[in-house]
């Protein structure tokens, strides 16, 4: 992601040192322009956004790399709003039945 021609990172430097903080930096990001840009932002893809796909990709790659980082690792959890609004769903489903 950082364009430095090695992959590396745990996600605990800074961004343009560290893949993984890269990654987790443009997080379902959209909107970038040209494929450098993309890959800077974690498209791996290059499909537009930086979503979950990308996150198997660069799974994938460290570990080809000898590198053992956990998925839960690579993609960060979700915030409070999307579980609610996860709840919700619930709630408005279960009272329909």
């Amino acid at each position: 992601m950082n364009q430095d021609g090695v992959l590396s990172g745990d996600g605990s430097g800074l961004p343009k040192d560290d893949d993984l903080a890269a990654f987790l930096a443009g997080w379902q990001t959209t909107g970038h322009n040209g494929d450098i840009n993309r890959l800077n932002h974690g498209d791996l893809n290059l499909d537009g956004i930086t979503n979950l796909a990308d996150a198997f990709l660069l799974h994938e790659a460290l570990a080809a790399q000898g590198l053992d980082v956990p998925l839960s690792q690579i993609v960060p959890e979700p915030g409070s709003a999307a579980l609610l609004g996860m709840g919700a769903l619930a709630l408005i489903r279960r009272r329909r039945r």
